[in-house]
């Protein structure tokens, strides 16, 4: 797939992977458009990082929690692209802690931004592929919607979820020309990761996973998985579930 001229949405690109993926896009030639949550001056700030004369780069604040917010970016997208040929849900929260003690309001707004957050741009953006007959969506999730880990049991549920939806998905849109696919990067280090307590032996950077996403948007795989040893984990769950679980459990 071309990437030059594209126009491309991507959620949750103040900082982190969302605003590496930005930042390299436009290095291929895409026009992008970002959001971010509030205060506006930081997603005006990301804008102004990844692209030097922001000719090529809109931005809007986007509160997934909101339906009225998604709807006003995703129109601000439009407006800005003319069209949104890839939407790349990035955002997301996550939060740790044993199940049993896991506060329940923290529950709910972590499932609702990564999952329903999902949904939302995705339901206000496929219109739009579905009437220019062509698109593309592609949708973050985690090594843990494969493998779930301890003190991530609700994470990795929401990202479970996520997996889950793309697959019916493209079941009923593939065949009208948009795709979907599945996003799956290794653990990253970004603002995100900082605040969890995991005994990685390695952390990628948000610009190995943006080398990756390119890789992803221009790839005919509808789950892409950045690196051969997390390749090699998702292989290992397949074939052996419970060897893979308990290899996970040792660094949480």
């Amino acid at each position: 797939m071309t990437l030059a001229g594209s126009g491309i949405l991507i959620t949750g690109a103040s900082s982190g992977i969302g605003r590496e993926v930005a930042t390299r896009l436009i290095g291929e030639g895409a026009r992008v458009f970002i959001t971010g949550l509030p205060p506006e001056a930081d997603v005006r700030t990301a804008a102004r990082t990844v692209s030097d004369d922001g000719a090529r780069v809109g931005y809007a604040v986007m509160d997934l929690l909101d339906p009225a917010s998604v709807h006003d970016a995703v129109d601000a997208a439009e407006r800005f692209l003319g069209t949104i040929d890839i939407v790349i849900n990035n955002a997301g929260v996550a939060t740790q802690a044993p199940a049993a003690a896991q506060d329940m309001h923290v529950a709910v707004r972590e499932f609702d931004v990564n999952y329903f957050g999902m949904f939302r741009v995705t339901q206000a953006v496929l219109p739009l592929m579905l009437a220019q007959g062509r698109g593309q969506i592609v949708n973050v999730a985690s090594t843990l919607a494969k493998v779930p880990g301890p003190t991530q049991a609700n994470y990795s549920a929401s990202k479970a979820a996520i997996v889950a939806f793309s697959t019916a998905l493209r079941s009923e849109v593939e065949d009208r020309g948009v795709a979907v696919k599945v996003f799956i990067p290794g653990l990253t280090a970004t603002p995100l990761t900082e605040k969890l307590s995991v005994r990685s032996p390695k952390l990628l950077t948000p610009v190995e996973v943006a080398g990756h996403m390119v890789k992803a948007l221009r790839s005919r795989r509808p789950l892409y998985v950045t690196g051969s040893s997390y390749r090699a984990l998702m292989t290992l769950a397949r074939l052996a579930p419970e060897t893979a679980r308990r290899l996970v459990k040792r660094y949480y």
